[in-house]
C-alpha cells in the first residue's frame, strides 16, 4: 500500500501522512492521515482496521507537519477550520498541534 512507501516526494507515502503509533493493542501499525477523506477527515491504521474520525466537516484543510510532539513523539497536524465551525473556544480558525496530546 502507499502507506508502506517511503519515497520522499509521494504525498500519500508514510513520510508525508504518518502521524502516530496505532493505539490498538497488539498492532504495530501507524495512524496515517487519509488525504482523500476530505472533508470528513480521518486517520487510518496502516496495518489494522482502526480508524479515528477527525473534525468531520469542520476542517477545510489538514496537513501532517514535519514537527514532532515532545510528549508522545507523534507528528503534529496543521488544521484550518471552516468559518463558523471551529471547535476551538477562542474562535481561532487555524491550529498546529499534536492530535493525541493537545486538549483543544
Amino acid at each position: 500500500s502507499c502507506w508502506d512507501c517511503t519515497h520522499p516526494t509521494c504525498r500519500h507515502g508514510y513520510n508525508q501522512v504518518g502521524v502516530l503509533s496505532c493505539p490498538e493493542q497488539g498492532c504495530s501499525g501507524t495512524m496515517c492521515l487519509d488525504v482523500t477523506s476530505k472533508p470528513k477527515w480521518k486517520l487510518d491504521c496502516s496495518h489494522c482496521m482502526f480508524q479515528i474520525k477527525l473534525f468531520q466537516d469542520q476542517a477545510k484543510e489538514m496537513k501532517v507537519l514535519q514537527e514532532w510532539c515532545e510528549e508522545c513523539e507523534g507528528r503534529k497536524l496543521f488544521v484550518s477550520f471552516r468559518e463558523g465551525k471551529t471547535p476551538l473556544k477562542d474562535g481561532s480558525l487555524e491550529r498546529t498541534a499534536c492530535i493525541a496530546c493537545d486538549e483543544a
